[in-house]
């Protein structure tokens, strides 16, 4: 693995967060607050954050090629609300799922049990019949 890892030609050097920041400003990001920028980018880190304002990139007017600077007026304020609407969105998603997993679930476990299967989850058998033991007792 180190033999892979001394062949891999890596060119970009880390970056601290005040050099992250000064990078973002370079490509037009406009940023107001420098010390919440550089909180946040400890909290959350560049890279993830660069999915979010990936959209905020400006096009080549020639072709639908993204530049590697910003469109006017990006805000890192913005690129961070939309970061964090998407982690309030994905939460609420996620409980619904949970919600309609535990409900499925305990559908199946009830069936299985009125069926009087001791241990199904040990009975591969069970789950290579698509089904069709539950199919015949619910009909």
């Amino acid at each position: 693995m180190t033999q892979l890892i001394n062949k891999i030609a890596y060119i970009k050097q880390p970056l601290t967060y005040a050099e992250q920041i000064k990078k973002l400003q370079n490509k037009g990001m406009l940023i107001t607050d420098i010390s919440l920028t550089q909180q946040v980018l400890s909290r959350i880190s560049y890279y993830r954050l660069s999915g979010y304002w990936h959209y905020f990139r400006q096009k080549n007017n020639t072709s639908d090629l993204l530049l590697d600077t910003f469109c006017i007026d990006t805000k890192f304020e913005n690129i961070l609300a939309l970061y964090e609407f998407d982690q309030e969105l994905r939460s609420h998603l996620l409980f619904a799922i949970e919600k309609i997993e535990i409900a499925i679930r305990t559908q199946f476990i009830y069936h299985l049990g009125l069926l009087m299967v001791r241990l199904a989850m040990y009975n591969p058998v069970i789950f290579t019949l698509n089904l069709q033991i539950i199919n015949m007792r619910t009909g």
